[in-house]
């Protein structure tokens, strides 16, 4: 093998390019290469950029409309408070008026009641004077019959 190189002669061989063609090719190509890349770079950059401007607005409105939910959502949360207080006061109202009016009544049927009680120990105690006086005239009835039937029999 090392012989079919040594015979091949350099005429036969195309001449290309030379060495130094060949390196300014690449040495240009790099020159555009570069130019490519810092264009594509610019371009890149403007993108990003616009699109960083773009979230940024987006986020400066999604910001502002949260900071305006929030305060709805405050107000809204007040005002529900606020109702919720003005119904448990009306309810508080109503509950002690309800239970003043039955404390009324309670209070009126057991004065109606201590009435009736005391009414009823009156007329039992009428009642067992009555008795016992009817038991005392009795017992002296009878006893004036038993001394009238004594004296009947000793005649």
């Amino acid at each position: 093998p090392f012989k079919y190189y040594q015979q091949i002669n350099m005429s036969e061989v195309e001449k290309g390019p030379s060495t130094k063609e060949k390196l300014s090719s690449i040495v240009h190509g790099f020159d555009e290469f570069d130019l490519e890349m810092k264009k594509g770079t610019r371009q890149r950059r403007e993108k990003d950029e616009f699109k960083i401007t773009e979230l940024k607005g987006e986020m400066n409105r999604l910001d502002n409309e949260l900071t305006m939910e929030i305060k709805r959502r405050t107000e809204m949360n007040k005002s529900t408070q606020n109702w919720f207080e003005d119904q448990l006061s009306q309810l508080n109202a109503s509950f002690q008026e309800t239970l003043d009016k039955r404390t009324a009544t309670t209070n009126k049927k057991l004065d109606d009641l201590n009435k009736r009680i005391t009414d009823l120990d009156l007329h039992f105690e009428n009642q067992k004077k009555e008795i016992l006086k009817y038991i005392d005239d009795r017992g002296e009835e009878l006893t004036r019959l038993l001394n009238q039937f004594k004296v009947f029999l000793l005649f």
